[in-house]
């Protein structure tokens, strides 16, 4: 969470997550408005003190599409990608290029992808039109 600086709730109830009571008392966003910019400031509120962020490897990427935040599917590898159609794979297969050196070397990690490896992959769903997007970061 950006901004809390002292403060290490233990718990925070999800129903003051999803009205905004929790980002406002504690004074804090959970994502960095970085990550959705571009978006209406009412989209970047939303993502930004009322919906809980993910937790990646490196600052989280919060994926866009239609002009608005996706859904946060969650972290996935070969077997949860088994679960989706193929697009969310090739949704992964885009972002985990940036990552290896060939399109063979892809396919390996491909298949024997693994959820809580120390590459992961973040998966994404448009609300409006339900294409996939994915983020991919490594430890």
């Amino acid at each position: 969470m950006s901004g809390l600086g002292r403060v290490e709730p233990e718990k925070i109830c999800p129903w003051c997550i999803h009205d905004g009571s929790a980002a406002a008392k504690l004074g804090v966003s959970f994502l960095d408005r970085l990550a959705v910019l571009g978006l209406r400031a009412e989209i970047q509120e939303v993502v930004t003190t009322r919906t809980p962020c993910y937790t990646g490897w490196q600052e989280p990427s919060w994926r866009t599409h239609c002009d608005d935040a996706c859904e946060f599917v969650g972290r996935v590898g070969t077997t949860e990608l088994s679960e989706f159609p193929p697009e969310a794979t090739e949704a992964v297969r885009r972002s985990a290029r940036e990552w290896v050196e060939s399109d063979e070397e892809c396919e390996e990690l491909l298949r024997s992808w693994y959820r809580d490896a120390d590459l992961s992959a973040y998966l994404f769903r448009c609300l409006h039109c339900g294409a996939f997007d994915a983020h991919v970061d490594a430890s």
